[in-house]
């Protein structure tokens, strides 16, 4: 079963790179995460710290 999970998630990776090169795949990842920790950053810290966090 893990073998099973580790061949799908080898396939989605394949799948994403699609011809591309793996340079353009990894910014593509990278620049993702950076969006990802950015909109924390903004969204909930400064949220937070303004007090117009809706939790």
């Amino acid at each position: 079963m893990v073998r099973d999970l580790f061949e799908a998630a080898r396939r989605f990776a394949r799948s994403l790179i699609n011809g591309r090169s793996l340079r353009a795949a990894l910014e593509t990842a990278l620049y993702a995460m950076g969006s990802g920790v950015l909109f924390y950053i903004v969204d909930v810290l400064l949220m937070r710290w303004q007090e117009l966090s809706l939790g």
